[in-house]
């Protein structure tokens, strides 16, 4: 990942992962299993809590900093909003944005409800260094989700849920927002989420992202799908004009159309590159010239076959800068 972060210390602390009991029981702490030291990793050294305001618990940053109103009520319905305002919760939160979270699939029993919720609540307060030096991590559910760096330290993901906003700090731990929902593995959808989930995206390189003074976008294809959502055009239209009028005025992006591994190779290659057709005209009709736009496919040839948890980064579009300079 290219976010600058400080380097924080990893409070210490236990926490029971509990998930019996009534919906509105408190956690047994009794039994609580202790939290192993995590060292940073070198790429995070420079990692901080950022954004959030520290005075405010967990519970309060999700609704108001990451804005994942759906989300706070499911927690507040459940009974566990309660005990994440305490001041020794002590924990890491991952929070779906609102336009991928579903609580139907939740369940509709309460202790159902209630542990699938537990799933997101990671014991301690850890910092996006901290989780990219585990491999999996323990959840109040009693189930652990897996931890994924991207290639290069492209993105950190928890499951297939890409942190779209790290390290938001409260006073009783830390918010990292994701733009996916989280299931346990015993859910009887975990591996149709996992496997099918349809966030393939068109991914923006960071450089022109900088030079740009545009935010990453949240620009999603559905599952077998080239057409690109509604909620591109905000963010294209800004690319756009700065390759139009703007610092990178006259400048030449490459749109690279990547594919999933499921289906044979020609259907993927067309896939590909019908997602990257379809992203060059989003931008010509927001005023890029033809000349400027090249795309090309790249399909399944550089999918993760054997790691169907990487599936849905295989979905997406880079957009590069042409480097006249590179062969």
């Amino acid at each position: 990942m290219n976010t600058p972060l400080i380097t924080t210390t990893l409070t210490m602390l236990t926490l029971g992962l509990t998930i019996a009991g009534c919906a509105h029981e408190s956690p047994d702490r009794s039994s609580a299993e202790p939290v192993p030291v995590v060292n940073p990793a070198p790429e995070f050294e420079n990692d901080r809590l950022n954004d959030g305001d520290a005075s405010t618990t967990v519970i309060a940053t999700a609704e108001n900093e990451a804005g994942a109103a759906r989300f706070v009520a499911a927690l507040r319905a459940s009974g566990l909003a309660e005990e994440l305002s305490q001041s020794d919760a002590l924990v890491t939160l991952l929070v779906p944005v609102d336009d991928h979270f579903d609580a139907s699939m939740l369940g509709t029993d309460p202790d159902e409800i209630r542990k699938n919720l537990s799933y997101y609540i990671v014991p301690g307060r850890l910092t996006t260094s901290e989780l990219s030096n585990l491999q999996r991590s323990p959840t109040r559910s009693g189930q652990e989700v897996d931890i994924l760096v991207g290639p290069n330290d492209s993105y950190l993901a928890v499951n297939q849920a890409r942190v779209l906003t790290p390290n938001l700090a409260a006073s009783n731990g830390v918010v990292h927002v994701i733009d996916s929902m989280l299931l346990p593995p015993d859910h009887p959808l975990a591996t149709k989420l996992r496997q099918g989930s349809p966030n393939g995206r068109v991914q923006i390189d960071q450089d022109i992202l900088r030079v740009c003074g545009i935010d990453e976008p949240k620009t999603f294809f559905g599952f077998d799908s080239a057409q690109v959502r509604d909620s591109a055009e905000g963010t294209l239209g800004e690319l756009a004009k700065c390759v139009v009028s703007g610092p990178l005025a006259g400048k030449s992006l490459r749109l690279e159309g990547y594919a999933d591994p499921r289906g044979s190779a020609e259907y993927n290659r067309t896939l590909a590159g019908e997602r990257a057709s379809s992203v060059k005209s989003m931008l010509e009709a927001e005023g890029v010239p033809s000349d400027q736009l090249e795309s090309v496919s790249f399909g399944e040839r550089y999918a993760h076959d054997s790691m169907p948890i990487f599936w849905d980064y295989d979905r997406r579009v880079d957009i590069l800068l042409v480097d006249p300079d590179r062969s």
